[in-house]
């Protein structure tokens, strides 16, 4: 338990906010910095017959937003940044800046509770930090836990350390690169007793263009005093950076044993129009191409979807073939559209002893209503002879859009033996300017009967920030019997959120259930700040406060910032080369590129993916998701950490 609370405390980060949906977290503190993103596989496409098969309904969504309203909470699997090196995440146009050289926690009387002390090098590159609890009885701060940063010349992290100086126990992990500076191992070690003991470790490989090629993993072996293998991952790129195959094998004590092996192939849109798997033969120690998703488009619609299976009898990728107990159907579908390009038919068909047969078919027509609204009506048919003719309705599906094309209206209904089975309802409303004020969702028993299920309401301010949500449950006896759940309610400055509080209903009245906030100084954004690793907030932060509901209201613990002026001593303001420079780098909305050339730019994310090709010297990056990307002027490439 005491090694888990440690591993936790390493990936808490500081109470910050990014617009409305970032979350709020209660703690500063180190996160882990890789060498380099792990190879991903890219998504498969939804299986066809499962497609046909998945619910419509919106009201996950609505559920996501209720959960029980329960305090928000830091997911640990997210706490990896992955910045090339410290000199990005520090670059700044200003000549000098602050430093947040503390933080302190007070709980709701006024007593201290904790304190994090930051350390800088003459870099002002973060070094260290101290996590203290303050000792009443002895009226002074005790140390509880350390982390330790080491960097290179240029900015690269070379170790990463945290222990629990009240256990002495922690973990360490060490980094190496290679000559281009992308990280080509990581170690993990454990502190145990006070002696450190080697973990695992991680290896890697890259292709000219710097995406990563290869990926082993090791576990220590303390008996034998070695690294053992444990897994393998391989991938290929093609020269637009697309992934192109993920593989991934086992290490059996002897040998590599596959566990998957897939390939992808892209048209001219870079859309995916072949996903082939690979099965692992044991006996041979080979892959067998067994199945194949294959996509064809015409004018950006999807016509054509056939996935088949490899059918060794016949040596054929037409027919049916089992496998591991499981038979496995070739199917395709096959779309039409109308003149405005949407979508009117579909045909699934299996391929069987027979041939090709149908087996379902979906009918789409759309049509204007009398109130200017467009109504999509979707008819499910499943066939039940040989002859593709005898068919029968199995659903039917209605939405209702508004002039805006937002849905206001939809319904399902499955026919099971016959009869009609409603499945769910919805309704939406929106103000003039399409902004969402209230969804509501039903379900049906057995009977038909319709009942309750979620209803949200959203108020917005003049700028259309949320300032109030609230959402109610049914209670399972009718189709109006609502409940108050849970209420949240926002304060904003300058449309930066500055608080949100829930609330939750109680004997018929909200009561007081959570809430943070924060005290910004607007005036100083981050780019004028040095601030420790994990930082994540585009403005300076005074103060930010984590709230506990009462009886009596709210219990209050405050976070208060302290920063010092600083000089920048290492002259970085921008990402530099020869020809050109980027800034503001961290970005928030526009990039420059201040060249004396012309230029031609291209931007990357780091899964090796084109954003944007322009020759224009500004880019507006205010659509992009917050991390880290690669931009490339004139053939030349540096990093840019958007914010």
């Amino acid at each position: 338990m005491k090694g888990i609370i440690l591993l936790l405390s390493l990936c808490f980060t500081a109470l910050v906010y990014a617009g409305n949906e970032k979350n709020a977290q209660k703690h500063l503190s180190i996160e882990k910095v890789t060498t380099r993103e792990k190879i991903q596989k890219p998504e498969s496409p939804i299986s066809l017959i499962d497609r046909i098969y998945s619910s419509n309904s919106s009201r996950v969504k609505t559920l996501n937003k209720i959960h029980a309203n329960k305090e928000e909470k830091v997911d640990v699997t997210k706490c990896w940044l992955d910045f090339g090196n410290v000199k990005d995440y520090f670059s700044s146009t200003s000549d000098t800046k602050e430093r947040l050289d503390s933080i302190i926690l007070t709980d709701n009387t006024g007593k201290l509770v904790s304190h994090q002390l930051f350390t800088f090098d003459n870099h002002q590159w973060t070094i260290g930090r101290v996590n203290s609890l303050w000792d009443e009885e002895n009226n002074k701060w005790q140390p509880v836990e350390e982390y330790t940063f080491v960097w290179d010349e240029e900015g690269y992290l070379l170790e990463q350390k945290g222990i629990n100086v009240i256990y002495n126990e922690g973990s360490k992990e060490e980094f190496t690169y290679d000559d281009k500076k992308q990280g080509i191992s990581n170690t993990v070690s454990i502190l145990n007793a006070g002696q450190w003991y080697p973990s695992e470790r991680g290896e890697y490989k890259y292709d000219d263009a710097g995406n990563i090629i290869e990926v082993i993993s090791y576990t220590y072996n303390e008996k034998e005093k070695e690294w053992d293998k444990i897994s393998k991952a391989l991938a290929t790129y093609d020269k637009q950076h697309r992934q192109t195959s993920y593989e991934e094998y086992t290490w059996t004590g002897t040998d590599w044993d596959g566990i998957t092996k897939e390939e992808y192939v892209y048209n001219e849109n870079n859309m995916l129009t072949l996903y082939s798997d690979y099965m692992w033969q044991p006996l041979t120690k080979d892959w067998l191409y067994f199945h194949k998703f294959e996509q064809e488009f015409v004018n950006g619609n999807i016509v054509l979807q056939a996935e088949s299976y490899w059918n060794s009898t016949e040596n054929s990728w037409i027919g049916l073939e089992e496998y591991n107990g499981t038979v496995l159907f070739t199917g395709k579908t096959e779309y039409k559209y109308d003149e405005q390009g949407r979508e009117i038919y579909e045909v699934y068909s299996q391929y069987l002893d027979n041939g090709w047969k149908k087996k379902v078919d979906m009918e789409d027509t759309w049509s204007t209503l009398e109130n200017g609204q467009t109504q999509f009506m979707q008819k499910t048919y499943f066939y039940s002879d040989d002859n593709d003719t005898d068919k029968y309705m199995t659903g039917e599906l209605i939405k209702k859009y508004n002039a805006n094309g937002d849905i206001v209206y939809a319904f399902e209904k499955k026919i099971e033996d016959g009869k009609d089975s409603y499945k769910y309802e919805e309704e939406y409303s929106y103000d003039t300017d399409k902004y969402l004020l209230s969804s509501t969702f039903w379900l049906f028993d057995e009977n038909n009967a319709k009942l309750a299920d979620i209803h949200e309401e959203i108020v917005y301010d003049d700028n259309h920030n949320i300032i109030d949500s609230k959402y109610s449950n049914g209670q399972g006896t009718g189709e109006n019997d609502w409940i108050n759940i849970s209420r949240y309610t926002y304060a904003y400055e300058n449309n930066v959120r500055t608080e949100k509080l829930a609330y939750r209903w109680e004997n018929g009245d909200w009561v007081t259930n959570w809430g943070n906030g924060v005290d910004f100084d607007l005036s100083v954004p981050v780019s004028k700040l040095f601030t420790p690793i994990g930082y994540g907030d585009d403005y300076k932060i005074l103060a930010t406060y984590d709230y506990t509901g009462t009886e009596a209201g709210w219990d209050i613990n405050t976070y208060t910032y302290y920063y010092s002026d600083q000089k920048i001593v290492s002259g970085i303001n921008s990402v530099k080369n020869k020809t050109f420079s980027v800034y503001p780098n961290p970005v928030v909305d526009i990039l420059t590129i201040n060249s004396d050339e012309d230029t031609e730019s291209s931007l990357y994310n780091l899964q090796g993916s084109k954003l944007l090709n322009t020759s224009e010297k500004k880019i507006d990056m205010s659509g992009y998701p917050t991390g880290l990307y690669i931009i490339e002027v004139n053939g030349i490439k540096a990093k840019v950490l958007k914010k």
